[in-house]
């Protein structure tokens, strides 16, 4: 009896620390080989006015959102919001905050998400929902 009791708990804490998602790292998982980029028209309809919300590096969430006059707001969690510009050249988005400094990505899409990816590293920077 032991012995079913012991392996049911390993079994347990197996799954536990194996399984599950972590939120930081889903968040910059690479995009898949099937995502599009999208154009800097497409970039444009999918973001400009409208707010996205992911998770930081470190695990806080944070919400933004571009505006039409080219401005940018951004409130990561536990820390006061900042503003910031964007602009798009090209197929490329940067978005530049005095407190954080400046990136430029491409943008990639599924049916699911969007991933914003270093246009210089080609690392992924985030991932927001559709």
């Amino acid at each position: 009896m032991k012995a079913i009791y012991i392996t049911a708990v390993v079994a347990l804490l197996s799954g536990c620390a194996g399984g599950g998602s972590n939120p930081a790292k889903d968040a910059h998982s690479p995009a898949p080989a099937s995502a599009k980029q999208l154009s800097g028209a497409e970039i444009s309809t999918q973001f400009v006015g409208r707010s996205h919300q992911s998770v930081t590096s470190g695990g806080q969430t944070f919400t933004e959102i571009l505006t039409a006059d080219g401005k940018a707001k951004i409130h990561i969690a536990g820390s006061p919001e900042a503003t910031g510009d964007w602009k798009i050249a090209g197929d490329v988005v940067c978005v530049t905050y005095s407190a954080y400094g400046e990136e430029c990505n491409i943008v990639k899409a599924d049916d699911q998400w969007f991933w914003f990816i270093d246009s210089k590293s080609g690392t992924t920077n985030n991932r927001f929902a559709r």
